[in-house]
């Protein structure tokens, strides 16, 4: 692993260098990006109650938009302002 990367329980996926895995991954549901948790790294992440899960910590995902609403927004043609 990483050296400050924190371990989690439940990752969202896995990086993996020369067929070994270095750190787990999280997964914001509101954009999808996925991230490394870091121990001191000082980026504010959030957490959805909606959700229940960890979000990126981007200004865009402090509003509770699930990643598929804002697909099927899209498909519609209505423009989500965030």
């Amino acid at each position: 692993m990483l050296n400050d990367a924190i371990f989690e329980r439940k990752p969202s996926g896995t990086i993996l260098v020369g067929g070994q895995e270095v750190a787990h991954t999280k997964q914001c549901p509101h954009c999808q990006e996925h991230f490394i948790s870091r121990k001191g790294s000082g980026k504010l992440r959030g957490f959805c109650v909606r959700c229940m899960a960890v979000t990126c910590g981007k200004q865009a995902c402090h509003r509770c938009i699930p990643f598929e609403k804002k697909i099927e927004a899209l498909e519609r043609g209505v423009k989500i302002i965030a």
